[in-house]
């Protein structure tokens, strides 16, 4: 298991991972629009930009892969 690196007291391992999670329900939740191609379109915006935002963070942790069970 990943380190926790914060004093939130809403969830265990690092805060990064825990935002991420965060977002990424949040993403889901664009799908749900009665303009599917406007919320495809949201959708994936936004899943680019948390991507990209949890690649530069593994990057700048020296994480090369995330597995289920670790975290």
């Amino acid at each position: 298991m990943l380190k926790k690196d914060c004093d939130c007291v809403t969830h265990d391992g690092p805060h990064w991972l825990h935002v991420d999670k965060l977002h990424s329900e949040a993403n889901q939740k664009l799908k749900n629009s009665n303009d599917i191609i406007l919320a495809a379109r949201g959708f994936a915006i936004e899943e680019c930009a948390r991507l990209e935002f949890k690649r530069l963070s593994m990057v700048s942790r020296g994480i090369e892969e995330l597995l289920e069970d670790a975290i």
